[in-house]
């Protein structure tokens, strides 16, 4: 499954200036916190989240899959992969 998320659904200040995506790095999944977070360059190496899956009423786990992220001026892309069925006896 693919999900784009465009910048105009990002927390502040990055949809309101989506240059500020090019300075983010480790842009990952927070199952715990149930985010998208990131470390910014610009702001010292802070940790960050610059999107809460909440707001679609989504609750992640990472129990039976497996994903990739991109990160740009274009928003989010992930792709999820499902792991089960994958196991091996």
């Amino acid at each position: 499954m693919i999900m784009h998320i465009p910048t105009g659904e990002l927390e502040s200040p990055w949809k309101d200036d989506p240059e500020k995506l090019n300075h983010l790095y480790n842009v990952g999944i927070d199952y715990a916190t149930n985010t998208i977070d990131a470390i910014d360059k610009l702001d010292n190496d802070k940790y960050v989240s610059i999107y809460d899956f909440s707001k679609l009423d989504m609750k992640l786990s990472n129990r039976w899959n497996t994903y990739e992220l991109s990160c740009g001026l274009g928003g989010i892309i992930i792709s999820f992969q499902s792991t089960k069925g994958n196991e091996r006896i």
